[in-house]
């Protein structure tokens, strides 16, 4: 038997013993599993690094925001197909105007923390677990917003809730955070008052920043919220029971397990969680060697082999983006001769099978009304009108008084591609303007490192979005709006049609405003599409219904079952 075997079964011993002694009282649920219907398996799975907070209005690290997914549910959840269903919430009304939203919650979603497993521990078996609990509560999503908004917290995620009424007061200091516009109509009514309509905001109910954060326990946490396994509490399918990261050991690890009142009204098949943490690298070594059940990758011969179950996600777009810094990358008229040679080059048949021609900047992935966005608007329909080429980079030299371009080279990260598409758009590029310039391959930490310091005069970069909307990528694109070099103008019209397309009452009426933020983009040519990529969850066939987000990178486990 090979090292690389025993390790692993080594690995799964130790989490059945970890079943075993971190036990708590019947109604929690052990390790039993049902091979009939699939559920009581510990699933595995590896973190690239330590969670930098379980705070939910805090995460934004991959890391931090899988284990949250994973302990909390929120009012709503995005299903693969991008409709928005309720969870927490029972049923729901959205006021004629379109800014009041009144969200009637279950009663049988309860709160579970490491704590309430050892008081649990020491009651007797005919003691109901359920009369001990703590429901989760509108008060609780009630605070959730006020901290989002409270400068002590310094959430990322106040600019995404902006549409709530007094938000920007609240933002400039004018306000107390306690003003936003979401109350609490009863225990479990809550209502949500927006300035003007917003079609994404269900979407937004949807998102990791919108779970419910409870103001007694995170009181009692005296600042450790988020950050230890006795300060983080559950609402969600599983409950964290140990949270144990030395930056100089080994064996770092989260182990978490069902939360089973929360079963009782929605299943949840596994029972138990173990997140090994530790790197992109070793993460596939534990996939090959069996020690964890599912990958993220971007390595398409996994979807190849029979040995595997592959979902795949159209989730990033990579293009071209021009060091506004640079004396002569930076220019306007350069940038756009650039854009239309590579539209005109012939390199789609080049590409992998994990990549596919991109003309349009918002990736496949993104749903809107149940299809791919990309269904919806065409890629030809968001071009700016052809020019010539030729006649582009002759105007940028006169704008420039330059003879002709500084030789440079393309920053990529190593291993994304074999790049022979990337060398053709080159090749383009030499036959319309008669200079050549180079790729240079870097591994990933000095790619980002040179990205930081701006050490670049063209680099191929990859852009998403953080939650399933197209106003969520093209946002993605404002953020980055400096590191791009997009014009003032360009953001300040972007910015217009975002607003427009937020102030429709439903998702169908915001279709002609993304087009045509996307086509401003564009035009601007501060990001020349090249190729949207494929990443993959895969798993092995005798697992089935796990999730992933393929925007946040979180894989969900509540649903995953395990056969054999």
């Amino acid at each position: 038997m090979g090292l690389q075997v025993i390790e692993a079964l080594m690995h799964k011993l130790t989490a059945g013993l970890l079943c075993l002694v971190l036990a708590a009282a019947p109604v929690l649920g052990g390790c039993e599993q049902d091979r009939g219907t699939g559920a009581g398996y510990l699933f595995s799975y590896t973190l690239d690094a330590n969670p930098r907070s379980l705070d939910p209005q805090l995460a934004e690290d991959e890391a931090s925001l899988t284990v949250i997914g994973n302990m909390f549910s929120g009012l709503f959840r995005m299903e693969d197909t991008g409709a928005v269903t309720p969870d927490v919430a029972e049923s729901y009304e959205i006021s004629p105007d379109g800014c009041t939203y009144t969200i009637r919650m279950r009663q049988d979603n309860y709160w579970y923390s490491l704590g309430d497993a050892r008081q649990e521990a020491t009651r007797t078996d005919s003691e109901d677990a359920a009369k001990h609990a703590t429901a989760v509560t509108a008060a609780d999503f009630v605070y959730a917003f006020q901290r989002i908004f409270d400068p002590l917290t310094n959430s990322p995620y106040r600019e995404r809730f902006a549409c709530l009424k007094n938000a920007r007061q609240i933002m400039d200091g004018e306000m107390d955070c306690t003003r936003i516009g979401v109350d609490a109509a009863d225990t479990y009514t809550v209502v949500f008052t927006l300035e003007k309509p917003d079609a994404n905001f269900l979407s937004l109910l949807a998102t990791t920043a919108a779970m419910p954060c409870n103001p007694s326990f995170f009181y009692a946490c005296k600042g450790r919220y988020g950050l230890d396994e006795d300060s983080v509490i559950s609402n969600g399918p599983f409950y964290l029971r140990m949270w144990f990261y030395d930056p100089y050991g080994k064996e770092n690890q989260i182990y978490m397990r069902r939360n089973a009142l929360n079963s009782r009204a929605k299943q949840v098949y596994p029972s138990n969680l173990t997140f090994y943490i530790q790197n992109a690298q070793q993460a596939e070594q534990n996939f090959r060697d069996s020690l964890t059940d599912c990958l993220i990758t971007a390595d398409s011969s996994y979807a190849a082999s029979d040995k595997y179950t592959a979902l795949s996600y159209e989730s990033l777009t990579y293009g071209l983006i021009f060091n506004p810094a640079h004396p002569q990358y930076a220019n306007l008229t350069l940038r756009k001769a650039l854009a239309q040679g590579t539209r005109s080059a012939s390199y789609g048949s080049m590409l992998g099978a994990d990549a596919r021609e991109a003309t349009g900047l918002i990736p496949p992935a993104v749903r809107l009304l149940g299809k791919s966005y990309r269904e919806l608007v065409s890629q030809q329909s968001v071009q700016p009108a052809a020019e010539d080429a030729a006649a582009l980079y002759s105007r940028a030299l006169e704008e420039l008084d330059a003879a002709s371009l500084e030789s440079v080279q393309i920053l990529v990260p190593e291993g994304l591609t074999d790049y022979a598409a990337l060398h053709e758009v080159v090749r383009q590029w030499s036959d319309l303007f008669g200079f050549y310039i180079g790729i240079a391959p870097v591994d990933p930490e000095t790619y980002a490192q040179r990205l930081a310091a701006g050490d670049y005069a063209i680099a191929l970069y990859g852009t998403g979005s953080d939650f399933n909307s197209p106003a969520g990528a093209l946002q993605q694109l404002l953020d980055r709006q400096a590191m791009l070099g997009m014009s003032a103008e360009t953001v300040l019209a972007v910015q217009e049609q975002l607003e427009k397309a937020s102030g429709m009452q439903n998702l169908s009426g915001t279709v002609e405003y993304y087009r045509e933020a996307e086509r401003l983009v564009l035009e601007d040519a501060c990001f020349v599409p090249v190729f949207y990529k494929q990443e993959y969850l895969v798993f092995r066939p005798d697992n089935e219904d796990l999730a992933l987000n393929p925007f946040t990178g979180q894989v969900f486990f509540a649903d995953a079952k395990h056969f054999e």
